[in-house]
C-alpha cells in the first residue's frame, strides 16, 4: 500500500510540475527519454483519451434519452469496445503525425531532432489535455465546468508544445515561423483535398439517389397522368353515350 501511495505521490508531484513549470520539464525529458519509452507514454495518453472519449458519449446517450430500449439500441450502435479502439487508433496517429510534423520542421531549419525526441516532448505536452479530459468527464455534471477544464487544458497543452519546441532550437525564430507557416499550410491543403474529396464522393451518392428518386417519381407521374387521360376519355365517351341516349329518350315525349 506505501508503494502504491508513492507512485502516486510521485504522479501526482510530476503531473503538478509540469502544470506549473511546463516548458521545462518537457525540454528536460526529451533528451532522457528513447522512442520506446515514448511510444509506450502515448499509448497509455491515446488509451485514456480513448476511453474518456467514448465514456463522455455514453454519458450523453444516457442524459438524453430516457426510455431503455433507445438507450440500449445507441448503445449497441455504439459499440463501445469497437469505439474505444477505433478513437485510440485515431489519437496513436494524431501523437504520430504531430511528432512527425516536429521532425520535419527541425530538418528544415537545419537544427535537426531526432524523432524520439519530438514524440517525447509532443507526449509530454498531451499528458495535460489527458488529464483534463479525465476530470472534465468527472465535473460532467455541471457542463460549462467540464468545458471550461477542457478548454483550459487543451490551450495549455498546445502552447507548451509550440513553446517547448522553439525553445529547444537555436536557430532564427524569424525563418522557424515561415518554415512552420509553409508546413501547416500544406497539411491544412492536404487535409482540405481529402475532406473535399470525401465529401464530393458523398455529393455523388447523394446525387444518384435523388435522380433515381426524380426518375422514379417522373415515371409514376408519367403512368398516372396516362390512365387519368385514359380515364378522362372514357369518362367523355360514357357522358357522349348518355347524351345520346338522352336525345333518343326525348323524342318519346315529343
Amino acid at each position: 500500500m506505501e508503494k502504491v501511495l508513492d507512485i502516486a505521490k510521485g504522479l501526482l508531484a510530476g503531473f503538478v510540475e509540469l502544470l506549473t513549470h511546463p516548458v521545462s520539464k518537457v525540454t528536460g525529458n526529451a533528451p532522457k527519454e528513447d522512442i520506446k519509452n515514448s511510444a509506450i507514454k502515448g499509448a497509455i495518453i491515446a488509451l485514456v483519451l480513448a476511453i474518456a472519449s467514448v465514456l463522455a458519449t455514453i454519458r450523453s446517450i444516457f442524459i438524453s434519452y430516457s426510455k431503455t430500449s433507445t438507450r440500449d439500441d445507441y448503445i449497441e450502435e455504439l459499440n463501445p469496445i469497437f469505439s474505444i479502439l477505433r478513437t485510440f487508433g485515431v489519437y496513436i496517429l494524431v501523437i504520430l503525425a504531430v511528432a512527425i510534423v516536429l521532425f520535419i520542421i527541425s530538418k528544415l531549419v537545419k537544427d535537426e531532432k531526432s524523432l524520439p525526441f519530438t514524440l517525447s516532448m509532443t507526449v509530454n505536452s498531451f499528458t495535460v489535455v489527458t488529464v483534463g479530459a479525465v476530470l472534465a468527464l468527472v465535473l460532467s455534471f455541471w457542463t460549462p465546468l467540464s468545458i471550461l477544464v477542457i478548454t483550459l487544458t487543451s490551450l495549455h497543452s498546445l502552447l507548451t508544445l509550440v513553446v517547448s519546441f522553439m525553445s529547444s532550437l537555436s536557430v532564427n525564430t524569424d525563418k522557424l515561423v515561415l518554415v512552420s507557416a509553409v508546413i501547416l499550410t500544406l497539411v491544412g491543403v492536404v487535409l482540405a483535398i481529402i475532406t473535399m474529396i470525401k465529401y464530393d464522393l458523398k455529393l455523388s451518392v447523394y446525387a444518384d439517389g435523388k435522380f433515381g428518386e426524380k426518375t422514379q417519381i417522373s415515371d409514376v407521374s408519367f403512368y398516372k397522368s396516362k390512365n387519368y387521360l385514359d380515364e378522362l376519355k372514357n369518362s367523355s365517351n360514357d357522358i357522349s353515350d348518355a347524351l345520346d341516349s338522352y336525345g333518343d329518350l326525348s323524342g318519346l315525349f315529343n
